[in-house]
């Protein structure tokens, strides 16, 4: 069993191979499959995600424990074909990191910070975020003011007084 590399986060999945239909015993022998549960990819990230320029890496073998992220995959015959089409299909280098829109990413300090000053969950903050083209303080204004209006309206729902 191979040793992980903690410089940058990976992921193991796995496809198991005995859900190919249509494929024969004799094939899955002559692909190098034949002795193997699982396709497994590892896909291993950078670990600055907004700051990455380097694509993700992949890497397919023929394994029979997907349940370790650094075990050994093995290689057969068809991995480097189905290597290329997933980098060339996910993780082209040329856009990688020009893919990423710096502006698109809602600072999650903010966020936070939303969250424990108004008592509102991610989702209200961030929509209230965006719809205040991340401004923090116009942000906080609106949700203080949307909370203070649903709890006076609650508040005169239960008592049944309304005042001004």
């Amino acid at each position: 069993c191979g040793v992980p590399d903690l410089t940058a986060p990976a992921v193991m999945l796995g496809i198991k191979i005995k859900q190919f239909k249509g494929i024969s015993r004799d094939q899955l022998a002559v692909w190098g499959l034949s002795e193997y549960q699982y396709i497994g990819v590892r896909l291993k990230f950078g670990r600055w995600y907004l700051h990455e320029v380097e694509p993700p890496t992949i890497e397919i073998g023929a394994t029979n424990y997907v349940s370790d992220v650094g075990i050994d995959l093995q290689p057969f015959r068809i991995a480097w074909t189905l290597q290329d089409r997933c980098r060339n299909a996910f993780f082209c280098a040329s856009d990688w990191h020009q893919n990423i829109k710096m502006h698109d990413i809602p600072n999650t300090s903010a966020i936070n910070d939303l969250m424990e000053t108004t008592q509102n969950t991610y989702a209200q903050c961030l929509d209230a975020l965006r719809r205040n083209k991340n401004d923090v303080t116009k942000t906080t204004e609106e949700l203080l003011s949307s909370k203070g209006n649903s709890t006076s309206t609650s508040s005169t729902k239960k008592s049944g007084f309304g005042f001004g």
